[in-house]
């Protein structure tokens, strides 16, 4: 059941990453980004006049996302063991004699 779990956390993960990067590029930015590349203004002809708002508010929902799947996926792959602990060493086991 975990291992399904996990699949599809890690296959909403990689796309969330992937929008990321595509919306973080296609926007405006001081030096022009990929946004520019296309023709200048042609992603706001395409997307409408508030692409920028549109755009900016996609990479918080992204942004927010991969961030919550990151921490969420680190605490469902993590190691368990119930032999030890990280706050508590494992004890030696007692010898049976001297040497």
């Amino acid at each position: 059941m975990m291992s399904v779990l996990s699949f599809l956390l890690s296959a909403i993960f990689v796309l969330s990453c992937l929008f990321l990067i595509f919306v973080v590029l296609i926007q405006k930015g001081e030096g022009g980004g990929l946004g520019g590349l296309a023709g200048g203004s042609a992603v706001d002809t395409a997307f409408g006049a508030k692409a920028d708002q549109t755009w900016k508010r996609a990479t918080k929902i992204a942004a927010f996302l991969f961030f919550t799947l990151s921490i969420v996926l680190g605490i469902v792959e993590r190691p368990r063991s119930a032999t030890h602990s990280v706050a508590q060493p494992p004890i030696a086991p007692p010898t049976s004699g001297t040497p």
